[in-house]
């Protein structure tokens, strides 16, 4: 199930941005929160190592990339992924 995410608002004013919050659902706003928190932790904790994670909102790197160093890249496909992340630390797939 698809949630419209929160973080892309109205860029007219106050208002329209605070009616553009209400509208998204409070699962929308809980992932926003999440995939901002974890996003922001990232950018200090990649010390050795390379991080790409990609999602619908765009390509974030992390730590810095060396040829023949460890890399890792991450497309999230669903804001479920920044939830479950956040609220059990699991980043375990799941096969369908």
């Amino acid at each position: 199930m698809a949630f419209k995410s929160c973080t892309h608002l109205s860029s007219k004013g106050a208002i329209s941005s605070l009616g553009a919050l209400a509208l998204c659902s409070p699962r929308s706003w809980l992932a926003s929160f999440a995939r901002q928190s974890i996003l922001s932790a990232l950018t200090s904790a990649i010390s050795v190592g390379y991080l790409i994670v990609d999602d619908a909102e765009g390509s974030h790197a992390y730590g810095f990339f060396k040829k023949g160093c460890n890399h890792v890249h991450i497309k999230v496909k669903s804001d479920n992924f920044w939830l479950r992340l956040i609220l059990s630390g699991d980043l375990g797939s799941k096969r369908t």
